[in-house]
């Protein structure tokens, strides 16, 4: 190969030698074009000189034109960066107080962590507003110190802004992963592109998680709802890609942003997203309807109550991980001590023990 009529050199000395050459040579190049435009400007104080520069500047241009010519990108060694390496989260079985607008504060995560609730969300804060420094979203944010597995939510249909409120967070606070809400029914967070309108944008949800994830070194979770509208259920293709875009687990109501809170949530099309969900290696939460310690134990753990269909994952469905307790803690935010209790009866139970295991 030849450079500039020259052998190309093989030693660690002499090529980074000609590095240095290429180095010295581009900046040349940018001293030329600054000298260009003054004289643009101010003319050249001799006409001698505007055509020495010109010739300079041609032969500097040439010599890189030659550079790029001989310079082999194919072959290149080029190092992309490397993927971030994130702490796994363990939900498996865990008590999970769902984000609650308005309601979820911090004195009341107090009270349920205090009645056994292990893990805790804040309250939805809107991606915009948290850059704009509004005191009020960055209150949503905080953490109590009794709180042993803590996230904050996030919300926003603009992947630079989820990019950047993700980075804010990790440098800021003191939390364990963040969730994104996509899954939010209300009209004016629709009406933005965010929250569920991005279940009828699939790219837009992509570019959204992928911006998130690749900001933080925290684990992130994507909230989602089966659809936008009742009869076209979309998350069972969604949820496939996500361990792709960085996702660490899903969270999936069983129900349409249509259906909003009524109607029943669809528990046997959570356990088909996730089988599906395993089948990729990523937890899946459930929620919607559960109102009592037996219910949560149903839905988390139908095996021990000889329903062990799909327990083995795939198409067919899976357990979920856990399930997000919501207006039941509203109601009652003693139902996490019944499920804590419950829960270590049915384990203490030989038979059941043996089932689950």
């Amino acid at each position: 190969a030849e450079f500039a009529g020259t052998d190309v050199p093989t030693t660690a000395a002499t090529a980074t030698a000609a590095h240095m050459s290429d180095v010295a040579l581009i900046a040349s190049i940018q001293n030329d074009q600054q000298q260009r435009q003054q004289q643009q400007l101010l003319g050249p104080s001799h006409p001698q000189q505007h055509t020495a520069a010109a010739a300079a500047s041609t032969g500097n241009v040439a010599a890189l034109d030659a550079l790029y010519d001989t310079a082999d990108f194919a072959n290149a060694d080029v190092a992309g960066p490397e993927p971030r390496r994130k702490p796994r989260l363990d939900f498996a079985g865990k008590t999970y107080l769902a984000p609650l607008t308005t309601v979820g504060n911090l004195p009341f995560r107090r009270l349920c962590v205090s009645l056994g609730c292990e893990v805790t969300c804040g309250e939805m804060a809107l991606a915009t507003n948290i850059l704009q420094g509004q005191a009020s979203e960055w209150a949503l944010l905080k953490r109590h110190p009794s709180e042993r597995l803590f996230g904050v939510q996030v919300c926003g249909g603009y992947p630079d802004a989820m990019s950047r409120v993700a980075q804010l967070v990790d440098e800021q606070l003191h939390i364990d992963f963040i969730d994104i809400n996509c899954g939010c029914p209300i009209d004016i967070i629709c009406n933005r592109g965010a929250g569920s309108a991005l279940l009828r944008r699939p790219q837009k949800l992509e570019e959204v998680v992928r911006a998130t994830t690749g900001c933080t070194d925290l684990p992130v979770i994507v909230k989602i709802r089966k659809g936008y509208f009742d009869d076209s259920d979309v998350a069972h293709t969604l949820i496939p890609e996500m361990a792709s875009w960085g996702a660490a687990a899903v969270t999936l109501h069983g129900r349409s942003r249509q259906q909003r809170y009524s109607r029943a949530a669809d528990w046997d099309y959570i356990r088909r997203c996730a089988g599906i969900a395993h089948s990729v290696g990523l937890p899946l939460i459930g929620n919607g309807d559960v109102f009592s310690p037996t219910e949560w134990e149903e839905r988390v753990n139908p095996i021990s109550n000889n329903d062990s269909s799909g327990a083995n994952g795939g198409e067919q469905g899976a357990n979920v991980t856990t399930a997000m307790i919501g207006r039941a803690a509203l109601i009652k935010p003693w139902i996490f001590t019944g499920i804590v209790q419950l829960h270590s009866s049915l384990l203490a139970d030989p038979v059941v023990a043996m089932r689950s295991a």
